[in-house]
Formats: C-alpha cells, sequence, structure tokens
C-alpha cells in the first residue's frame, strides 16, 4: 500500500509557490501531470535535477510568450533544481500488484500486520480499522491480500452479506480456487 511522503508535501509547496509566481493562474497537480490552465504537460515519474531543469525550461518556454518575466522564469526554475530527487506518487492507500518479497521504499506489503496508527497516520486514517483494528488502541491491520485474486468491489446489494468471511459485506466473498485434478 502506498504511503504518503514527503514528495506530496512538495508538490503542494510547489502548487501555492507556483500560484503566487503565476498572478493567480490555476495549476493543478495530478499523480502525473501538471496542469497550467487548458495545457497539460505530463511529468517523468520520478524526477533528478537534470530532467527536472529540462522540464522547466520547456514549460518556461511555453509560458514566456503569455507574458512571464524573466524573473518569475529563473524564480519556477530555481526552485525546481533545489530540490534534490522527488517522486510523485499515487495516493495514500493506493494497492499495486508488486513481485517482491520485501516491500519497496514507501509501501507495505498487504499481509495483514498490525502495524502504528502513529507512524502510519496518514494510512489509518484513509483505511482506519477496515481491514482490522489491531490491538484495538495502538495498532490497525492492513489489508491480507495474499493468495487471493484481485477483482472489484463496492457496497452494492449484491455482495454477500450472510458469509462470515467476508469483510463485513463491503468487499464480497472469499471463494475456493475451481483447479481440478
Amino acid at each position: 500500500m502506498r504511503l504518503e511522503t514527503e514528495a506530496i508535501k512538495d508538490l503542494v509547496k510547489i502548487e501555492i509557490q507556483i500560484k503566487q509566481m503565476i498572478q493567480g493562474q490555476p495549476i493543478i497537480y495530478h499523480p502525473y501531470y501538471i496542469i497550467f490552465g487548458k495545457e497539460i504537460y505530463k511529468l517523468k515519474k520520478k524526477h533528478t535535477s537534470e530532467n527536472l531543469k529540462k522540464e522547466v525550461c520547456i514549460l518556461c518556454c511555453k509560458w514566456y510568450s503569455r507574458g512571464l518575466d524573466a524573473e518569475c522564469l529563473n524564480t519556477i526554475s530555481n526552485f525546481y533544481l533545489q530540490m534534490a530527487c522527488f517522486e510523485i506518487s499515487p495516493p495514500t492507500g493506493s494497492v499495486i500488484m508488486f513481485g517482491g518479497a520485501v516491500a519497496p521504499t514507501g509501501y507495505l506489503l498487504c499481509n495483514g500486520a498490525a502495524v502504528s496508527r502513529i507512524t502510519y497516520a496518514n494510512l489509518f486514517a484513509v483505511t482506519g480499522t477496515t481491514f482490522g483494528v489491531g490491538n484495538g488502541t495502538t495498532t490497525f491491520n492492513i489489508p491480507d491480500f495474499q493468495g487471493i485474486f484481485p477483482r472489484g468491489a463496492g457496497t452494492s446489494t449484491k455482495l454477500s452479506k450472510a458469509d462470515t468471511n467476508a469483510f463485513a459485506g463491503v468487499l464480497g466473498t472469499y471463494q475456493n480456487d475451481k483447479f481440478q485434478a
């Protein structure tokens, strides 16, 4: 599961500072895009100071014709170049397929573990005790998707509420596999 990182906080700071620099022109951040007005710019997933510099130069050139002065462009460029390296991430609580035995930095394996409500406060704010209360006070459980085939979910009345193995009727039911010898 994706945990909140400093990268998201950096994006909020970037948004505020650039909004002030571009005289109120709306800027919207999506996990992989920056939207300036009606134009959408795709971002690279990971930024280093070198490729940030290239992207900022391209954006600055496109915006120069719209009245941004050299001082503003220089401020934007310097702001980006001061940032060492950050990753634009999926939202906290996102689940991705992963083939490794050890979770990458910023992620937890969906193995049902009880984790700290303080250490993972942002994740707890998203999932709460949906997947288990942990010890009831200082921990909560993350989902246990080991050996589970992912499929859509929802709150439809078509989901089984009587099955005691279901997550309170929210995520459907567990079913035995249909493998035959």
